[in-house]
C-alpha cells in the first residue's frame, strides 16, 4: 500500500436531498477510498492526474462527476493500494454505477439563483420511466448489451489503456530509404519510456504500428488506445537537410484541467543533408545526439504531467531539464518551440511577478517558430498579466504591445481541427477585450464600447470551441467574455440591469464546467461580488439576499478546497 494516510478533516456527511443513485455513487467512492487506505486528496490527485478539488467534489455528491473524473478517482485509489491489477475488472462495474446515477439524476437544470445545486446538463432526450423500481433492471439490460457489443468488437479494436498517464509510441515513418536513424530513435525512446513506466506505476506505455503521420492518424491512435500522448519518430529529407523529428499529440485528458494546449506538436533535430549522407562519423554523432533528444522528450512528458496536476514549479523543473537536454544535443538545429511555450505557461502560472520571465520564454518560442499561434497568445497573456489594471497605472505601452500580439495571432492559421482554431480565435478576441477594458480603467482611453465589441466576437466562437478537447476551457473563456460585457455595462455605462443579466449568464456558464478548480471558484467569487453591487444599485433586496447566500455557499466551498494534509 502507499504511504500511510495523513489525518485531516472528515468529509462532510452526504446530504439526504441528493438523488438516490448519485448519493450511492458518492458513498461508494468514499468507501473505496477508505478501503484503499484513505489516501489524502493531494496524494490521490498525484496518482489520478486530476485536481484534488475535482476528486473531493466527486465524493461530495453535490453534482454528478463526469465519467472521466469517476474513473480517475477509482484508478487513483487502486494505484495507491497497489491494486492496479484490479483496474480492468473494476472499471466496468464503476461505469455501471456512474451510468445508473446519470439516469437517476433528477437535479433541475442549473439556474443562476442556486449555485450550490448546479449539476451537469440533463441528457437531450431523457427517458421517463413509469416506475423508479424498474429502472435498475433497464439499466442493467442496457449495460449488458453495451458490454456485449464492446466485447464483440475486441477482436477488431485494441483494448483501451488503463494507466493514469498513457503514452503510445508509433513505429517510425518518413523517408524509407534511410530508416536507420528514425528506427534507432524509436528503439531508444521506447527503452527510456519503459524505464519511466517501471519507475512510476501510474505511467503505461504501448508500442504500435500505424500507416500515416497526419493529424487524423495521430487522433485515431489516441482514440483507439485511450492514449494521453501519442509519439511518432519521423525522418524527413530534402536536397539540403535531413530532419529527425518526433510528432507529439497531446490529448485534452493529458493536460487535465488545462486542455487549451492539447493538439499536435513537432520537435525536430536538423543537420545538413550532405554532412549526414557522406560522413558516417557525423551521422553516428547525430544518432548519439538523439539520445539527449530522447531524454529531453521524456522530461517534457513529465513536465506535461506536472502541469496537468497544477504543480507548476515541478513542471518548470522538468521542462528546464528538457531544455538542457535539448541543448546537450550539440550544434544541431533543434525545433523546441513547444518546450518554451510550456515553460512560459508553467512560469506564468506561478503569478504576475514572473510575467516577464514567462514573456522571455514565449519570445524564444517565437524566434524558433514565428508562426506558432499559441506562442503569440502566450506572449500577449504574459504582457497583459504584468499590468495592474488600476487608475494611474503607467503601462499603456505594454498593453498595446500585448494587443499587437493578440491581433497577430488572429491572422495566423495552423494545422489544427476547427474546434481548436475556434478556441484560439476566442482567446485572441477575449484578450483584446480585456486590454480595452484595462486601458479604460487606468484612464488612458475610454474604450468600453471597443471592449464590448471584442467580447461579442469572442462569444461567437464559443460553441465551436466547446466541441473539441478544449471544451471545458472554452466554456470558462466564454464565461469571462460574458462577464467582460457585464463589467463594461457596469463601469462604462452604469447600466446595472444589463450588468446583472450579464453576470447571471456568466455564472451559469462557469457553473456548467464539470470539474472543480480553485481558479473557477475564485472567478465565480468576483462575478458574484460585482453582481451584488449591481443589485444594490438597482435596489432589489430579494436578489441581493439571494446573492449573499450564494456568496456564503461559495466561501464554504473555497474553504473545503483548502485541503490541509488530510482527506
Amino acid at each position: 500500500m502507499g504511504a500511510p494516510a495523513r489525518r485531516g478533516r472528515k468529509e462532510t456527511p452526504l446530504a439526504p436531498t441528493i438523488p438516490a443513485q448519485r448519493r450511492a455513487l458518492a458513498q461508494a467512492l468514499r468507501d473505496l477510498r477508505s478501503e484503499c487506505g484513505t489516501p489524502s486528496y493531494r496524494d490521490l490527485s498525484r496518482l489520478a492526474h486530476c485536481a484534488a478539488g475535482t476528486l473531493s467534489e466527486a465524493a461530495a455528491g453535490r453534482r454528478l462527476p463526469s465519467w472521466e473524473t469517476t474513473s480517475a478517482y477509482v484508478m487513483g485509489c487502486l494505484a495507491y493500494a497497489e491494486r492496479r491489477h484490479d483496474t480492468a475488472a473494476a472499471l466496468p462495474c464503476w461505469r455501471e454505477r456512474w451510468h445508473r446515477a446519470r439516469l437517476d439524476d433528477d437535479s433541475p437544470t442549473p439556474t443562476p439563483g442556486d449555485i450550490s445545486r448546479r449539476g451537469v446538463p440533463p441528457p437531450a432526450a431523457p427517458v421517463r420511466h413509469a416506475s423508479r423500481r424498474v429502472r435498475p433492471v433497464a439499466v442493467t439490460v442496457l449495460l449488458l448489451l453495451t458490454l456485449a457489443a464492446l466485447c464483440s468488437s475486441d477482436r477488431q479494436h485494441p483494448s483501451p489503456m488503463t494507466g493514469l498517464y498513457n503514452v503510445v509510441l508509433v513505429a517510425p515513418g518518413g523517408d524509407e530509404q534511410r530508416p536507420g536513424l528514425a528506427e534507432r530513435l524509436h528503439q531508444v525512446l521506447g527503452g527510456r519510456l519503459q524505464a519511466w513506466a517501471q519507475a512510476d506505476p501510474a505511467v503505461q506505455i504501448r508500442s504500435v504500428r500505424y500507416a500515416g503521420d497526419d493529424d487524423d492518424t495521430f487522433t485515431r491512435v489516441a482514440r483507439e488506445h485511450g492514449a494521453d500522448v501519442v509519439l511518432r519518430p519521423m525522418l524527413r529529407a530534402d536536397p539540403h537537410t535531413v530532419t529527425l523529428s518526433v510528432g507529439v499529440l497531446v490529448t485534452g485528458r493529458a493536460l487535465g484541467e488545462t486542455p487549451e494546449f492539447a493538439g499536435r506538436h513537432d520537435i525536430g533535430l536538423t543537420e545538413p543533408f550532405d554532412v549526414v549522407d557522406r560522413n558516417p562519423r557525423v551521422s553516428e554523432r547525430l544518432a548519439d545526439s538523439a539520445l539527449h533528444y530522447v531524454d529531453a522528450l521524456v522530461a517534457f512528458l513529465r513536465g506535461l504531467g506536472d502541469y496537468a496536476l497544477g504543480d507548476f514549479p515541478a513542471a518548470e523543473r522538468a521542462l528546464l531539464s528538457a531544455d538542457r537536454e535539448f541543448a546537450a544535443a550539440g550544434p544541431h538545429r533543434v525545433r523546441r518551440a513547444v518546450v518554451d511555450l510550456m515553460l512560459g505557461n508553467a512560469v506564468g502560472a506561478q503569478g504576475a511577478r514572473r510575467a516577464d520571465e514567462a514573456a522571455d520564454h514565449f519570445r524564444r518560442a517565437l524566434a524558433d517558430d514565428p508562426a506558432y499561434r499559441r506562442t503569440e497568445l502566450g506572449l500577449a497573456d504574459a504582457l497583459r498579466a504584468g499590468v495592474r489594471c488600476e487608475p494611474g497605472e503607467a503601462a499603456a505601452g505594454r498593453l498595446r504591445e500585448a494587443a499587437d500580439h493578440y491581433r497577430r495571432s488572429l491572422t495566423l492559421r495552423s494545422a489544427v481541427d476547427p474546434a481548436q482554431a475556434a478556441l484560439l480565435d476566442l482567446k485572441g478576441h477575449l484578450g483584446l477585450g480585456l486590454i480595452d477594458q484595462c486601458l479604460s480603467v487606468i484612464g488612458t482611453q475610454r474604450r468600453w464600447r471597443d471592449a464590448d465589441t471584442h467580447f461579442t466576437e469572442a462569444l461567437r466562437y464559443a460553441d465551436a470551441a466547446a466541441r473539441g478537447d478544449g471544451g471545458r476551457h472554452a466554456r470558462w473563456l466564454a464565461a469571462e467574455a460574458r462577464a467582460g460585457q457585464a463589467l463594461s455595462a457596469l463601469a462604462g455605462d452604469h447600466a446595472y440591469d444589463t450588468a446583472a443579466r450579464g453576470y447571471e449568464d456568466a455564472l451559469t456558464m462557469i457553473g456548467r464546467i464539470d470539474v472543480v478548480r480553485r481558479p473557477y471558484l475564485e472567478r465565480t467569487a468576483v462575478f458574484l461580488t460585482n453582481l451584488r453591487f449591481a443589485y444594490a444599485q438597482l435596489d432589489r433586496p430579494q436578489d441581493l439576499a439571494r446573492t449573499d447566500r450564494r456568496i456564503a455557499d461559495l466561501d464554504r466551498r473555497l474553504s473545503d478546497l483548502a485541503l490541509p494534509p488530510g482527506p
